[in-house]
């Protein structure tokens, strides 16, 4: 059966041939106009995995169903913030974290369905800030994050990155998908973000190298048995982290 894996149309040739390399399916998401440039085709924007169910925002569930089930949500995003963070629940083990105020009420229900406990925090954006590494261990550049995590005995790595880039249109007016082209945002990105856990390696979406505190991360990754794969010279860039679907979704 295939394996898919969802992943921001902006990444990098490098990266998505390494995934494709991995067996996986690419499936673009897409620009959605009604968000904000840097987070506009984010994955952990838009889609939420819970075990082996994907839960999607509305505008992106016609495009995703086509090649894999789904659930649709209810919360139609939209750029002001916290219309943007419904679906940006980070999941670790069978611990789910957001500030649950503004989750999306399908994905909430289905958190508490499988029996995921709920680690309530004040970031909206939490699976952008958390980098998962195993089960009971992450690393984070927020603090909250970090000290909630830690008092629900969490491992967890504070770090932080200054320079974690954000894309933005070259034309902020355009508004076709293949027409856009993209620069460095004066925003900064998040870790979570950069990072991605498949299987027994964690992808860096750039250069490990270029981290402030590369040592740390090293250290703290390796010493949870997993591999780092990161693409030499390349800039961090965030793309909202990916999704990979391994089989059991295929229609």
């Amino acid at each position: 059966m295939k394996k898919y894996c969802i992943a921001d149309f902006r990444m990098r040739e490098a990266e998505k041939s390494y995934i494709e390399s991995l067996g996986y399916n690419i499936i673009a998401s897409n620009y959605n106009l009604d968000l904000y440039d840097e987070i506009a085709s984010h994955v952990d924007i838009s889609y939420a995995k819970v075990n082996n169910k994907i839960i999607v925002s509305p505008d992106k569930f016609v495009e995703l169903s086509k090649k894999i089930n789904c659930i649709v949500g209810k919360t139609e995003l939209s750029s002001k913030y916290p219309n943007d963070i419904a679906y940006n629940v980070c999941i670790m083990g069978k611990k789910a974290i957001h500030n649950f105020k503004f989750t999306d009420e399908v994905l909430k229900q289905e958190l508490i369905n499988q029996g995921y406990s709920l680690i309530d925090v004040n970031q909206g954006y939490a699976n952008c800030s958390i980098a998962v590494i195993d089960d009971n261990s992450c690393i984070t550049s927020d603090m909250g994050i970090a000290k909630t995590l830690m008092d629900n005995g969490i491992d967890v790595l504070f770090v932080y990155e200054p320079d974690i880039k954000l894309l933005r249109r070259t034309n902020s007016t355009e508004t076709y998908q293949e027409r856009m082209f993209f620069e460095y945002s004066d925003m900064q990105g998040f870790i979570g973000g950069a990072m991605a856990n498949i299987g027994d390696e964690i992808v860096i979406f750039g250069d490990v190298n270029k981290f402030l505190n590369k040592d740390k991360i090293v250290r703290f990754i390796e010493s949870k048995g997993k591999q780092i794969k990161s693409f030499a010279f390349l800039d961090i860039i965030d793309y909202g982290g990916i999704i990979t679907i391994n089989g059991e979704e295929d229609m």
